[in-house]
């Protein structure tokens, strides 16, 4: 049975285990690094490439969530993806296996079970 796990960059609880405060800080920088990439700068642009324009994450800043060129492309870690790699949502966490290159540049706002270096991590939702 896979756990999901929930990244809040609020709150007063603790991380828990060295292991889940790795994720909590690879996961976002990834997601900075993600939001970098979605480079159009106004509603016009960003829906003309085929995006979508409007607020995510907790600070709700107003981006353009691009596509992403890789979409379902078979991938065993992020690395390999525009934006991440992921498994299915039933894929139990530590199992080995290959996962799907997200169709989005923006993963704020989803749980997703991410694969690094051929194995699931499980669910981790992004605020």
């Amino acid at each position: 049975m896979s756990r999901a796990v929930h990244i809040s960059l609020v709150g007063s609880g603790t991380l828990g285990t060295g292991r889940r405060f790795a994720l909590l800080v690879c996961f976002f920088v990834l997601t900075l690094a993600v939001a970098a990439m979605a480079v159009e700068t106004d509603r016009a642009s960003c829906e003309a490439a085929g995006g979508h324009w409007g607020r995510f994450g907790l600070l709700q800043r107003e981006q353009c969530n691009l596509p992403t060129r890789d979409a379902g492309a078979v991938c065993q870690d992020s690395a390999d993806c525009q934006s991440v790699c992921v498994a299915s949502d039933a894929t139990p966490s530590d199992t080995r296996t290959s996962g799907q290159c997200f169709g989005w540049t923006i993963t704020l706002g989803t749980c997703l079970n991410y694969v690094r270096g051929g194995v699931a991590g499980g669910m981790i939702c992004e605020d």
